[in-house]
């Protein structure tokens, strides 16, 4: 790093911690990161001690980066397993936004799995956020990810990103399409059927997708679970079922 850049960085060691949290500084923390992680790592252990909500929130997303990319996983771990809820945010959101250009993965996967069970709901949907993210790309993957997410607390209010993703994937998305029907019926039952509330505005795309996946299925059993799935959701009478049946008979 340039003399001018360590200078500055090391006034920062002595300067208000709110001015740690300022997108300049952010940058020129990440920028001495990666020349020398250990000089990041006491800033972000300060950041994470901060009384201020933003810079501990910045310190989770730091943290984040420099456990996935700068050889310091510790500090992942420690912003993963805070008891503050905006440090927890912090991680999630970084590690779903670097999912699909991280070079630890299996780091990213593990982080993102634990943060989908998170007690507070704004962690969830931080986490879930993922599903969104990974739209454009290569889903198989990440295939053990989204069924992880499916399977989670995180899954209703990570459903309409997650069916956007499915329902645009060029990939084989059978097995995460089954999961989720599964999920989709046992978490909503009638209510799919009922067009005064969000699930049946989500039927007919999850309808659609399952009807894919009978079609994508590699072997006898899958397709028995996807009808089985589509026979479930006549059943509940989802919204546009029938419909859409009748149109694959067709």
């Amino acid at each position: 790093a340039s003399k001018r850049a360590l200078d500055a960085y090391r006034l920062l060691l002595a300067a208000d911690d709110r001015l740690l949290a300022a997108q300049p500084v952010v940058q020129l923390a990440a920028y001495i990161g990666m020349r020398d992680p250990g000089m990041l790592k006491p800033v972000v252990e300060r950041m994470l001690r901060s009384s201020d909500p933003n810079v501990r929130r910045a310190g989770g997303v730091m943290a984040a980066q420099a456990g996935l990319e700068l050889g310091l996983p510790g500090l992942l771990t420690t912003a993963c397993e805070s008891t503050d809820a905006i440090i927890r945010i912090g991680a999630a959101d970084a590690c779903a936004q670097m999912l699909p250009r991280t070079s630890d993965v299996p780091a990213a996967v593990a982080a993102l799995c634990r943060l989908f069970e998170d007690p507070d709901k704004r962690v969830r949907d931080a986490a879930a956020q993922v599903a969104g993210i990974l739209r454009g790309h290569n889903l198989r993957p990440f295939a053990d990810l989204l069924i992880k997410l499916v399977h989670s607390q995180a899954f209703a209010d990570g459903l309409a990103q997650l069916r956007f993703t499915l329902n645009t994937a060029t990939d084989r998305v059978d097995d995460i399409v089954i999961a989720c029907a599964r999920r989709f019926i046992d978490e909503f039952g009638r209510q799919a059927g009922d067009m005064s509330t969000a699930a049946a505005g989500e039927a007919t795309t999850i309808i659609d997708l399952t009807l894919r996946a009978f079609e994508q299925a590699p072997d006898r059993t899958a397709r028995s679970q996807a009808l089985d799935l589509l026979d479930e959701l006549l059943l509940i009478n989802a919204l546009g079922a029938h419909e859409a049946v009748e149109r694959a008979e067709r």
